[in-house]
């Protein structure tokens, strides 16, 4: 199976390209530097030449406070980009996994999500990337949407790693708890994926 991997050297971008080579897949590690995604004819172009089998999509823009004010870029990545892959992914009949996020859904639940609740973004983040969901979801014949949330691992910044470097230079730790959330590890993440894009469960 050939993978095209989006994202590839981002926080969980790694861990896929890894994940699946192990598997003695043929991986194409894509980044921002030999990947445009915002850029139609160089999508149409890379997907073409490689003839993925399937497509995971992991570049996003993820400056959650950023994206406030950056409100142009994070809609170019998040949702022109994401059109461009899933264009281009459709003309060679791939599958398509866009990875999605909690933000999405606008936080007010007392219960855990479901696939198929209402969402209801509250932030550009999550406007910009439910976008690219609906996108996913108009254009590709064979996706899979995969929300997840509080992403940490090796790679890449993360909330696990800013709590350990101010757990040794701080005697006492002030944060903010009026989130709650699923911290999800990359690894496990990784694995999600692996296993779905091998089957015919399209959908969220």
């Amino acid at each position: 199976m050939k993978i095209l991997v989006t994202g590839a050297v981002g926080q969980l971008g790694r861990d896929v390209v890894a994940l699946f080579e192990q598997q003695s897949m043929e991986v194409l590690p894509c980044d921002r530097d030999s990947l445009d995604i915002t850029d139609s004819e160089a999508c149409l172009r890379r997907i073409q030449e490689f003839t993925p089998d399937v497509i995971i999509h992991c570049a996003a823009y993820t400056a959650v406070d950023q994206a406030e004010t950056d409100i142009d870029q994070a809609y170019q990545v998040n949702a022109v980009g994401t059109r461009n892959l899933v264009v281009a992914a459709e003309k060679i009949s791939a599958k398509f996994c866009y990875i999605s996020t909690d933000y999405v859904f606008d936080g007010q639940s007392t219960t855990g999500y479901h696939e198929y609740d209402n969402t209801n973004p509250q932030s550009i983040y999550g406007k910009s990337k439910r976008a690219g969901e609906v996108l996913v979801q108009s254009l590709s014949s064979a996706y899979f949407i995969v929300r997840t949330s509080w992403v940490y691992g090796l790679h890449g910044n993360n909330f696990v790693k800013t709590m350990l470097k101010l757990g040794k230079d701080k005697p006492v730790l002030q944060v903010v708890n009026d989130q709650k959330g699923s911290p999800t590890y990359t690894v496990d993440l990784a694995a999600f994926p692996l296993d779905l894009v091998q089957t015919a469960q399209y959908g969220i």
